[in-house]
């Protein structure tokens, strides 16, 4: 019989997150078939996977955005819900996606998620609510293809975009260590982006890394009451106020010292020449 929702998840050595993920689909009562879009695992991400009853593809990773955009079409259902492997519905998303499937007419459907910092939630700084598109009929949305924080948007269609009860929670930062890897990995990403877009601009770089930090901690910590979240809110702030610095610092040094400077860069690029998708499916919140 063919579902009714398709549930599509990237996966990339994902071994520790996968079961807590499928235990999470558990409650879902709707007729669904989840799809497991494997680039390259060398742990037993693919086993899980199918022994938890996914169907898996294997594909060459070409980016967040692109490698999900073409999984669509392998999608069977009418509806598709889109997942990471860190993020794990609870019940009442569940039941609120049940319901949407059924309604006319038909919408975009945006869920809520809770960002974890070290296994803690996160409710304020800017963190909660975190709206995303993820539940949409097929060929109705896509994945906006950038460098990083793609987002997923209408597509050649009037539906409106509506808000489903619920929370998606998501469980992306275990450990320090793991946050301070991503954050040099997406830093680079995202100087090399301004770099694309703006060009050599060293001044206006410095003038950033000088004051940004320092209003991204006013912003997360005071305005959007991270302090609120205590010691954990403390940390966010800083460690962003932190990424904010090496994000400028690392476009100066593009600006000063030219497309393929240093070897906190990656890939070189040019002005305009667009910037490389990142090396395997991982999300910097």
């Amino acid at each position: 019989m063919k579902p009714q929702l398709s549930i599509l998840v990237l996966a990339k050595d994902e071994e520790a997150r996968l079961p807590r993920f499928f235990a999470a689909l558990r409650p879902l009562r709707l007729s669904h078939e989840v799809l497991v879009v494997d680039s390259g695992s060398a742990d037993r991400s693919v086993d899980l996977a199918r022994k938890a009853g996914a169907r898996v593809l294997r594909r060459p990773w070409a980016g967040f955005a692109a490698t999900r955009n073409r999984a669509f079409a392998a999608c069977k259902a009418a509806w598709i819900l889109v997942l990471d492997a860190d993020e794990n519905p609870d019940p009442a998303l569940l039941a609120a996606v049940e319901r949407a499937v059924t309604l006319e007419p038909r919408a975009l459907w945006r869920v809520n998620r809770l960002n974890y910092f070290l296994g803690e939630p996160v409710r304020h700084g800017g963190w909660f609510p975190d709206r995303h598109l993820r539940l949409f009929p097929k060929g109705g949305a896509a994945f906006e293809e950038r460098v990083v924080h793609e987002g997923m948007q209408p597509v050649g269609s009037a539906l409106k975009v509506r808000d489903l009860d619920g929370l998606l929670h998501h469980h992306s930062y275990p450990d320090l260590s793991g946050y301070l890897a991503r954050m040099n990995r997406y830093t680079s990403l995202q100087a090399q982006e301004l770099y694309a877009r703006k060009g050599r601009r060293p001044i206006t770089a410095v003038l950033r890394l000088c004051c940004d930090p320092a209003l991204t901690f006013l912003k997360m910590y005071v305005l959007r009451l991270g302090i609120l979240d205590g010691g954990t809110g403390l940390v966010v702030a800083l460690l962003s106020s932190s990424s904010t610095f090496w994000k400028y610092a690392k476009w100066w040094q593009l600006g000063w010292r030219g497309a393929g400077g240093d070897a906190g860069m990656p890939w070189p690029l040019r002005p305009g020449a667009g910037a490389p998708a990142l090396g395997g499916p991982e999300e910097y919140r």
